[in-house]
């Protein structure tokens, strides 16, 4: 994963999510191009270290300048979407997997096809990982990391309903979607309700999201 990690610090600013073309306007002058890259804070607030891997990006590629605008959680979602129905979608965005996947199948951003070779998916060895970023046709987001997502469970509900059984307690306890399944199943004919959703905002229910998408 050395590698991988490397490549995707350097391509970052052109693999995050990029708009199709003509769904951004860019500057273009004899010698240098301007794109605009939108963010959310993932490293941070305050954009250094977006701003340091510009620097990095730019030095390596001085015919292109790139202006940041960092974006919140709370309205970043909806002005996404406002400037691709308006034409003026960002060049490059840095933001969720779950909708930029969605972006990809709405036709608005560039494919990554050409990235995904037989030896670049036999270097990040994750059949998962790489299935993430297709929506099953094209590649839409370059696998920069991933992460587990954590759930809290009432044990003795579990056990006296028979649900239990089908939580994975040992080795790196990950859980399957079938085995999450047949817990429901177990919960339900037991009179209870297995899972309550909530969501505050498309903008931070990252765990949300990828759960009803299960």
């Amino acid at each position: 994963m050395k590698k991988i990690l490397v490549v995707a610090m350097a391509l970052l600013l052109v693999t995050s999510a990029v708009f199709a073309s003509g769904s951004a306007e860019k500057a273009t002058t004899s010698a240098q191009t301007t794109i605009t890259w939108w963010s959310f804070p993932t490293f941070g607030s305050d954009g250094s270290t977006e701003t340091e891997l510009i620097k990095a990006f730019e030095a390596a590629n001085p015919d292109i300048k790139v202006n940041l605008e960092m974006i919140d959680f709370t309205s970043g979602p909806n002005k996404i979407t406002a400037a691709i129905e308006g034409g003026a979608a960002p060049d490059v965005l840095f933001d969720a997997p779950g909708r930029i996947i969605e972006y990809g199948k709405n036709g608005v951003l560039v494919s990554l096809d050409d990235l995904f070779t037989s030896d670049f998916i036999a270097d990040v060895n994750n059949e998962a990982l790489i299935a993430a970023c297709s929506d099953g046709e094209n590649y839409w987001m370059y696998p920069l990391s991933s992460a587990p997502f954590w759930m809290s469970v009432n044990k003795e509900v579990w056990e006296a309903a028979g649900a239990w059984q089908y939580v994975n307690t040992e080795g790196e306890r990950l859980w399957t979607t079938e085995d999450f399944i047949k817990a429901m199943e177990a919960l339900g004919k037991a009179g209870y309700v297995g899972v309550n959703i909530y969501c505050g905002g498309q903008g931070g229910d990252q765990g949300t999201r990828a759960l009803v998408d299960n």
